[in-house]
C-alpha cells in the first residue's frame, strides 16, 4: 500500500469512527429524559469520551446572559470556586470569545494564547489544547461548551466539526425541553383552575377525570413529537450530507411533521383559552381560502398516505376572498381532516371541498348571506345520532369499540375559531357511512377584486 493510500485509509477511517459517535449521540440524547440537566450532563459526558478530552464544561444561560444550567467533568471544585470559574470564563475567557463572536473558537495552545484565562489549580495541565463550542437553539445563541485536551494543536477541523455538529444536536434536544417544561407550567395552571372549582362530590369526581386526562394528553400526545425531535435535522443533514443511506429522509421527514404537530397543538391550547375569554381575531388579513386550504393539506398529507387513504380536493374555482386569520382556520382544516383520518378505515377516501353558500352565522337568527363553506366528507364510521350535537363540546369523546383516543380539544378549538370569525360549524353524520364536517366564513365585501383569478389551489388534487 502507497504511502498515499495509508493516508486515505487512516482518513477513511477517522470519519467513519466520527460518523459512529454521531449516531450514538443522537441516539444517546433521543432516550435520554427531556430535563435539561440530565441532557447536559449525557451529552459533555460523550463528548469528553468522544474526544479524549481531560476537562469540559457547558453551561446554559438565561435571556440576561447569567448562567443559569451549568456542569463540569474533570473539576474539582467547591461551589465558590465553580461559580468563580465560569465567571471567569465568561468575561475574560474562552467561552466569552465564543459568546461575543457566535463561533467556534479554537485555542491551539493554551500555555500562549491570550484568550484562555489562566487559572491555577482548576486546569489539570499547563499546556495542552482547547476548543469552545456554541450552542444553539435554532438560529438564537444560548450556550457554550468548552473541552480541553493535554496535546498542542490536538482540536483539528474534522474533530472541530464532530463536537460542533454534536452541540447542533444538544441544541435542538435542549429546545425540546423548554417545551416540554413550558407545558408542565401549562398542566400546572389548568390544575390550579380545576381545584377551585365545585367541591361537590359529582362535580369533584368529573374534573379529576379530566385533570387525569389533560395529564395523560401532554405527556403521552407531546411526548413522542418531542423525542421524534430530538436528534437536530441540522445535525442529521450534516452527518448524513455524503451517505447514500435513505433512512437520512425518512428522520428529516418524521421531524417537520412532529415539529408542525408540536406547534399546532400547543398554538391551539392557547387559543382555546384565548376563544372562551371571549377575545376577538387580531390576525386578520383578506386571503383566498384556496390557498389556506392548500397548505392545509400539504400539511397532513403524509399522515394520510401512512393509513394509506385517499385525499381528494375539489374547490370551486374562483371563490370570493375571506377576512380571517390564516393560521387559526389553517388548523382547523387540518384538525378536521386528521379527525377524518382517525375515523376512517384503511382504503378509505376523505374529501375537502370548498364553495359559496348561502347561509346564517353562528346564530340562526343571523342574516342569511353569502359565504364560503369548507367541507370535509369521509368514509369513516361515523357518529351516533345522539351525540352529533356534543361532539363540539370542550372534553367530548365520542365513545364506542376500537375509538381512537384523544382529550376533545381539536374540535372544540374548530367551534371557537369558526365562531370568532362569524360562521359557524356543523356535522353531518351516517353510521357505518361517514360524516362530513363542514364550516362557514363571511366574505370579505370590502376587498374582493373586479376580475379574479383562479387562485394557487383551485385545481383539483387527488392522493
Amino acid at each position: 500500500m502507497t504511502s498515499r493510500n495509508r493516508e486515505n485509509a487512516m482518513t477513511n477511517d477517522a470519519e467513519l469512527s466520527q460518523q459512529e459517535w454521531l449516531f450514538k449521540f443522537a441516539s444517546a440524547l433521543h432516550f435520554q429524559r427531556l430535563e435539561i440537566p440530565l441532557l447536559l450532563r449525557a451529552a459533555l459526558s460523550m463528548m469528553t469520551e468522544a474526544t479524549s478530552a481531560a476537562q469540559g464544561g457547558v453551561v446554559i444561560f438565561d435571556e440576561q446572559n447569567t448562567p443559569r444550567y451549568t456542569h463540569l467533568i474533570g473539576y474539582h471544585l467547591d461551589a465558590a470556586g465553580e461559580q468563580d470559574f465560569w465567571q471567569t470564563m465568561t468575561t475574560r475567557g474562552l467561552i466569552g470569545f465564543v459568546m461575543h463572536s457566535h463561533r467556534v473558537v479554537i485555542v491551539r495552545n493554551i500555555a500562549t494564547d491570550p484568550r484562555w484565562a489562566h487559572m491555577p489549580g482548576v486546569f489539570t495541565s499547563h499546556s495542552g489544547s482547547a476548543i469552545g463550542i456554541p450552542v444553539r437553539a435554532g438560529t438564537r445563541l444560548i450556550g457554550t461548551v468548552i473541552l480541553v485536551h493535554g496535546q498542542i494543536d490536538y482540536f483539528t477541523a474534522s474533530v472541530a466539526w464532530m463536537v460542533e455538529t454534536m452541540c447542533d444536536v444538544l441544541g435542538a434536544a435542549l429546545e425540546n425541553a423548554a417545551v416540554l417544561h413550558e407545558t408542565r407550567l401549562s398542566e400546572a395552571v389548568y390544575r390550579q383552575l380545576y381545584e377551585r372549582a365545585d367541591t361537590e362530590r359529582s362535580e369533584q369526581t368529573r374534573q379529576d377525570t379530566l385533570r387525569r386526562d389533560l395529564s395523560a394528553m401532554i405527556y403521552h400526545d407531546l411526548r413522542n413529537p418531542l423525542q421524534n425531535i430530538q436528534t437536530s435535522l441540522s445535525g442529521i443533514q450534516r452527518v448524513l450530507a455524503n451517505s447514500e443511506k435513505t433512512v437520512a429522509n425518512d428522520l428529516i421527514n418524521l421531524a417537520l411533521r412532529s415539529t408542525r404537530q408540536i406547534t399546532r397543538m400547543v398554538k391551539g391550547l392557547l387559543d382555546l383559552e384565548r376563544l372562551e375569554g371571549g377575545n376577538a381575531v387580531v390576525a386578520r388579513r383578506s386571503v383566498q381560502i384556496t390557498d389556506v386550504i392548500g397548505d392545509a393539506v400539504e400539511l397532513v398529507r403524509p399522515i394520510v398516505e401512512d393509513a394509506e387513504q385517499r385525499l381528494i380536493v375539489e374547490i370551486e374555482p374562483e371563490l370570493p376572498r375571506v377576512s380571517m386569520d390564516m393560521d387559526m382556520i389553517q388548523r382547523v382544516i387540518v384538525n378536521l381532516i386528521e379527525n377524518a383520518a382517525k375515523h376512517t378505515p384503511t382504503g378509505g377516501k376523505i374529501i375537502v371541498s370548498a364553495y359559496r353558500k348561502h347561509d346564517h352565522g353562528k346564530n340562526p337568527d343571523d342574516e342569511v348571506r353569502e359565504m364560503v363553506c369548507v367541507s370535509i366528507t369521509d368514509t369513516g364510521t361515523g357518529i351516533p345520532p345522539h351525540v352529533r350535537e356534543k361532539v363540539f363540546d370542550k372534553f367530548f369523546r365520542v365513545r364506542y369499540q376500537n375509538a381512537p383516543t384523544g382529550f376533545g380539544l381539536g374540535l372544540a378549538f374548530c367551534r371557537l375559531a369558526v365562531e370568532a370569525h362569524g360562521g359557524r360549524i356543523w356535522v353531518e353524520s351516517e353510521l357505518n357511512v361517514g360524516s362530513m364536517f363542514a364550516f362557514t366564513l363571511p366574505l370579505d365585501v370590502q376587498n374582493q377584486p373586479s376580475g379574479q383569478n383562479t387562485p394557487r389551489s383551485a385545481v383539483q388534487s387527488r392522493a
